[in-house]
C-alpha cells in the first residue's frame, strides 16, 4: 500500500513539473513571435497615412475603451468621426481645442488646424527610424 501511494505522489510531481515546463515554453514562443514595439509603431504610422478627415472638433478626450488613447470627435457633413492619436509625438493633440477645424489628406502625414482664421500645420510623428 505504501509503495502505491509513493508511486502516485511521484507521478503527480512529475506531471506538475511537465505542466510548468509546457507553460514556460508557451510563454517563450509567444514572446518570440510577438512584434516589436517598433513594428507596431510602423504599422500604426502606415495606417494613419491612409486616413482622411476634415471638419470641426466637437470633443477632445482620452478613449477609455482603448488604453486611454488621446482622441477627438470630428463633425462634418457626413457625420461624426473618431480619430485617435495613438503614438503621435508631434504635439498636435496638445494643441487641439474644441471648435478648431481640422483637415488631413489621404496619403499624407500633414494635418492642418484652423483656429481664429490662422492655419497651422503639424506633421504626424511616430518617432520611427527610417
Amino acid at each position: 500500500m505504501v509503495k502505491i501511494k509513493y508511486s502516485y505522489m511521484k507521478i503527480r510531481t512529475l506531471l506538475k513539473l511537465v505542466a510548468v515546463f509546457v507553460i514556460i515554453i508557451v510563454i517563450i514562443v509567444v514572446n518570440r513571435n510577438s512584434p516589436s514595439d517598433e513594428d507596431v509603431y510602423k504599422s500604426a504610422y502606415e495606417s494613419v497615412k491612409f486616413t482622411k478627415y476634415e471638419g470641426k472638433i466637437s470633443k477632445k478626450f482620452f478613449f477609455k475603451n482603448s488604453q486611454n488613447y488621446p482622441s477627438i470627435l470630428v463633425k462634418n457633413k457626413l457625420g461624426t468621426q473618431k480619430i485617435m492619436f495613438i503614438y503621435d509625438k508631434s504635439g498636435l493633440y496638445e494643441y487641439l481645442q474644441v471648435g478648431d477645424s481640422i483637415y488631413k489628406e489621404y496619403g499624407k502625414y500633414d494635418v492642418f488646424i484652423i483656429r481664429d482664421s490662422v492655419k497651422k500645420k503639424f506633421t504626424l510623428d511616430y518617432c520611427i527610424k527610417p
